[in-house]
C-alpha cells in the first residue's frame, strides 16, 4: 500500500518497492527489546534508546512510534528548520540499517533424561555446550512521510517490530527443546495525522504484518538403553506464516505552541497470527518409524500491543546550544502470549509449550545536544522488564530482564540529506532455562542450563527531504 501523491507518485511507489525487498534480510538472531519485541526502529530513536520517541518527532521513524507527529517533520512554515528539513519539501524519507551482534552463552546445569531405556531413572544424557551461535545480521527499516496540505499527513512505513532466529549444533543438550526457531514478521503502516490546532495533533492507521515461523528439534529415541543421544534422534520440523491486520493510534500535545516541549501517547494493537503450515517428521525409528513424514498443522501465535507515553523539552543553553532531554514510558501487553498450541489437522493431539508471558514495563532517558545547525550529538539509558518466567523459560527466547546504554550522532550532509549514527550495548541478568519436554510412553526430558548474554548495535542511516 503506497499513498498516491500528484507529481510524487512515481517516486513514492520506488521507495516502497525498494523498502518490502529489502525488508526480508531482517533475520533477527534474538530480538533485543523486550521479550522478542525488536527495538531497533530508528536510527536517531536507537542513540538515545528510544527516549521520548512518542513525543519528538526528529525523523520519519515518527510513522511508527506515533504517527500524530508527522506534521512535525515537514511543517507549512518555511522558516520552521527545527529537524533541518526545509518547510517548501512536502517528503521526507528515513532509511536505516541496524547491525546487531548478539553474544549469549549456554551452560547445562544438570539436564536429564528419564524413559524406558533408562528404566524410568532421571540421567545426564551426552550434549555439548552452545556459544555464541548467531552471527552479525540486519534489521532494516523504511519510512516515507508526505504533507498533503497545511493540515492533513500521509505515512507509509515497513520494519520487523518482531523477530527471533536461534541456531544451534544437533548434538547440544538443548536440542529436545529446539535446535532452530525462528520468527520473522514484515510489518507495513499506512498511517495519517492531522494538526488540529498548533498545540494539538492526532494520528493513525492500519497495519499489514506478515509472520513466519519455524521451529526445529530433535525428538529422543525413548527406547535407547542408557537414554536418548543424538545417534539415535529423530527430527521434528514445523513451520508456518499468516497475514494479520491491527492498528495504531496517536496523540501529540505542544502545551505551549513553541515546538520546544512536546507530550505523546501512543497505542499499537497486538496480533493474533493464525498460522498455517506443517510439521515434518524424520529418523524415529523402530515402532515409532511410522510417525515419520508430513502432516498439515495450524497454530495462534499471539504476539502483544503496546502503549508508549513520551516526553521532551528543548532548552536553550547560555552558550547557544540547544540541550534536548527525552524520556518515555513503555507498557507490552505480553500476557497474551501465554502458550504455542500446535493443531494438528490428522487427529492427533494438540503439543502445547506453555510461555505464561507476563505484562512488562520499560523506561528511558535521553539528550539530544545540537553543537551546531549541522551537527547533534546524543546519548540515553533504558531498562528493560521481562515478560519471562523462571518456570517457563525455554532455550527458544532465554530472556532477562536488561539494560540498555545508546549514543548517536546526526550530521547534516547538505540542506535537505542528513546521516545518522548510533551505537548500543545491552548488559543482560543472567537467565535460568528449567523446562521439561514430554515425549512417548512417559518419557521426558529435563533442559537445564543458565544463560550468559550481552549484545551491541552499530547503525546506519539517512533522512532525506525533498
Amino acid at each position: 500500500m503506497k499513498p498516491q501523491v500528484t507529481g510524487t507518485g512515481s517516486r513514492l511507489s520506488r521507495f516502497g518497492a525498494i523498502a518490502l525487498a529489502l525488508l526480508p534480510l531482517a533475520d533477527c538472531r534474538l530480538a533485543y527489546g523486550t521479550g522478542f519485541f525488536v527495538n531497533q526502529q530508528s536510527v536517531r530513536g536507537l542513540g538515545r534508546v528510544n527516549a521520548g520517541v512518542a513525543a519528538a518527532a526528529k525523523d520519519a521513524s515518527t510513522v511508527f512510534f506515533n504517527p500524530a507527529g508527522l506534521p512535525q517533520l515537514i511543517p507549512p512554515e518555511s522558516a520552521h528548520d527545527r529537524n533541518n528539513e526545509k518547510g517548501e519539501d512536502r517528503n521526507l524519507l528515513t532509511f536505516g540499517v541496524p547491525l546487531i551482534r548478539p553474544s549469549y552463552q549456554f551452560a547445562n546445569t544438570g539436564s536429564l533424561a528419564a524413559s524406558p531405556g533408562t528404566l524410568y531413572a532421571p540421567v545426564p544424557y551426552a550434549g555439548d555446550n552452545a556459544q555464541n551461535p548467531a552471527p552479525v545480521f540486519p534489521v532494516p527499516h523504511f519510512y516515507l512521510a508526505h504533507r498533503i496540505n497545511e493540515r492533513a499527513y500521509l505515512g507509509l512505513g515497513a520494519n520487523s517490530p518482531f523477530g527471533l532466529t536461534t541456531k544451534y549444533d544437533t548434538d547440544w543438550f538443548g536440542r529436545y527443546d529446539a535446535t532452530e526457531a525462528s520468527l520473522k514478521t514484515i510489518n507495513v503502516s499506512l498511517v495519517g495525522a492531522y494538526a488540529v490546532s498548533d498545540r494539538l495533533f492526532i494520528g493513525g492507521g492500519i497495519d499489514v504484518q506478515y509472520a513466519k515461523s519455524q521451529l526445529t528439534s530433535a525428538v529422543p529415541d525413548v527406547l535407547a538403553p542408557g537414554g536418548p543421544s543424538p545417534m539415535s534422534d529423530g527430527r521434528s520440523k514445523l513451520t508456518g506464516d499468516a497475514w494479520t491486520p491491527g492498528f495504531n493510534l496517536g496523540v501529540l500535545i505542544m502545551p505551549f505552541g513553541d515546538q520546544r516541549t512536546g507530550i505523546g501517547l501512543t497505542y499499537r494493537s497486538g496480533f493474533k497470527h493464525e498460522l498455517s503450515g506443517e510439521v515434518e517428521t524424520t529418523g524415529l525409528r523402530g515402532p515409532f518409524a511410522a510417525f515419520n513424514g508430513v502432516s498439515d498443522v495450524a497454530a495462534d501465535l499471539k504476539l502483544p500491543g503496546f502503549a508508549s507515553a513520551g516526553i521532551y523539552h528543548e532548552l536553550e543553553l547560555p552558550n547557544g546550544k540547544r540541550l534536548g532531554l527525552h524520556g518515555q514510558v513503555d507498557w507490552f501487553g505480553w500476557s497474551t502470549f501465554d502458550e504455542v498450541r500446535i493443531k494438528y489437522q490428522d487427529g492427533r493431539p494438540d503439543q502445547v509449550r506453555a510461555q505464561n508471558y507476563r505484562d512488562t514495563w520499560s523506561a528511558s532517558i535521553g539528550a539530544d545536544y545540537r553543537i551546531s545547525d549541522d551537527l547533534v550529538l546524543r546519548a540515553g539509558l533504558r531498562v528493560d522488564e521481562t515478560p519471562t518466567v523462571n518456570s517457563d523459560r525455554d532455550t527458544v527466547v532465554p530472556d532477562a530482564s536488561r539494560l540498555w546504554l545508546g549514543i548517536g550522532a546526526t550530521y547534516r550532509v547538505r540542506q535537505n540529506l542528513s546521516i545518522d549514527l548510533a551505537f548500543t550495548h545491552v548488559w543482560f541478568e543472567t537467565a535460568k532455562v528449567d523446562v521439561t519436554r514430554d515425549f512417548p510412553l512417559g518419557s521426558s526430558v529435563g533442559i537445564r542450563s543458565d544463560v550468559d548474554t550481552y549484545a551491541n548495535t552499530l547503525a546506519a542511516g539517512l533522512s532525506y527531504a525533498f
